[in-house]
C-alpha cells in the first residue's frame, strides 16, 4: 500500500472512531440501525455539528437484483460521477472489510463497508479529513416485486469551519429518496441501450 494513502486511511479511521464514535456505529449494525431522526443545530458556534436525515425509496426490482446495485462498484452503473478506487482487496468484492476513496468536491474521502449482508444491510462510513464524518446506512425491505429502501446520512462536523457546509449538505439530504429511485431506476433502460 502506498505510504500516502496509508497515511490517509489511518488519520481518518482515528477521526472516524473520535469524531462520529465507533461505539454508536457497532452498537448501530448490532441493533439493525434502529433509531429516530434526530439533529444536533449547535447555538454555540464553537460547537462541531451532527445531522440525521432518513429517506426513503423504491427500487422496482426484486431485493436480490436491487442489493448489488447499493455495492461500491456496482453504484457507478447508475450514480452519476461515482467512481471508487478500490484499495482492498484488489479483486472488487463487496464484502465487510472492503476498502475505496472516492474524490469529489472536498476532497479525497476514504470509505470502508462496515456492512454488507449481500441482501439487507449496507452501511458505509467515511472521512473528508478536516471537513465531515459520515455514516451512510441502507436497509432493504422486499416489497412484493419491489424493495422498499431506507437511506440514512449520519454526517458530523469535523472542523467549525465546516459546520455550514455540513449543515447545507444536510438540509438536502433528505430530498436524496426521490433522486436515489430515479438514478436506480432508470438503471436498466440505461443498461440495454
Amino acid at each position: 500500500m502506498k505510504a500516502g494513502i496509508r497515511t490517509l486511511l489511518t488519520s481518518s479511521l482515528v477521526i472516524a472512531m473520535t469524531c462520529i464514535g465507533l461505539p454508536r456505529m457497532v452498537s448501530q449494525v448490532h441493533a439493525g440501525v434502529a433509531g429516530q431522526h434526530s439533529e444536533n443545530k449547535p447555538t454555540d458556534r464553537t460547537v462541531r455539528i451532527q445531522t440525521e436525515r432518513i429517506f426513503e425509496f423504491t427500487v422496482g426490482a426484486p431485493t436480490a437484483v436491487a442489493a448489488p446495485l447499493f455495492g461500491a462498484d456496482k453504484e457507478r452503473t447508475w450514480a452519476p460521477g461515482w467512481n471508487p478506487a478500490f484499495v482492498w482487496p484488489a479483486n472488487v468484492s463487496h464484502q465487510r472489510g472492503t476498502v475505496f476513496t472516492v474524490t469529489r468536491g472536498t476532497g479525497n474521502r476514504v470509505w470502508i463497508t462496515t456492512a454488507h449482508t449481500q441482501t439487507e444491510l449496507f452501511q458505509h462510513p467515511h472521512v473528508t479529513p478536516e471537513v465531515v464524518g459520515m455514516l451512510i446506512t441502507v436497509k432493504l425491505t422486499p416489497h412484493g416485486s419491489s424493495t422498499h429502501a431506507e437511506g440514512r446520512y449520519e454526517r458530523t462536523s469535523l472542523s467549525m469551519a465546516a459546520n455550514d457546509m455540513v449543515q447545507k449538505i444536510s438540509d438536502h439530504d433528505g430530498q436524496s429518496g426521490p433522486e436515489w429511485e430515479t438514478q436506480i431506476n432508470e438503471y436498466p433502460a440505461r443498461s440495454r441501450k
